[in-house]
């Protein structure tokens, strides 16, 4: 019997999102896998969006939104929720090295992009 890994559904993190999907953006990712539900920050110099790593000193160690949609390094083009809308705290991919002070500024973070993560 052959066993499958499923990966998280495109979103499955959203609780509620600003109206007409406002929320979202376009934008482009560098060069890596990500999931739906990844913290993400921007690469200042390239604008690429990048999963969020606290000891990062590229731009990528601000939190700035959440990835949406499942991407692999070839693909670099996504969706990030970047603005207004509630998220299951439970379904985010944080950086693995965050212990739980980092997450709650991380939270802060996206909490003052009005991105509420929810228990």
């Amino acid at each position: 019997m052959t066993i499958t890994t499923d990966t998280p559904r495109n979103g499955y993190f959203l609780i509620s999102e600003g109206n007409g999907q406002r929320s979202r953006a376009a934008v482009v990712a560098g060069a890596v896998d990500m999931l739906s539900g990844t913290i993400v920050g921007k690469i200042t110099a390239s604008g690429k969006y990048l999963p969020h790593l606290d000891a990062a000193v590229d731009g990528s160690e601000n939190a700035v939104g959440v990835w949406f949609n499942n991407t692999d390094a070839v693909d670099d083009a996504g969706v990030a929720i970047l603005r207004d809308a509630e998220v299951q705290k439970s379904l985010l991919i944080y950086d693995p090295a965050a212990n739980v002070a980092a997450i709650l500024v991380i939270d802060a973070a996206l909490a003052a992009l009005g991105i509420i993560a929810k228990a």
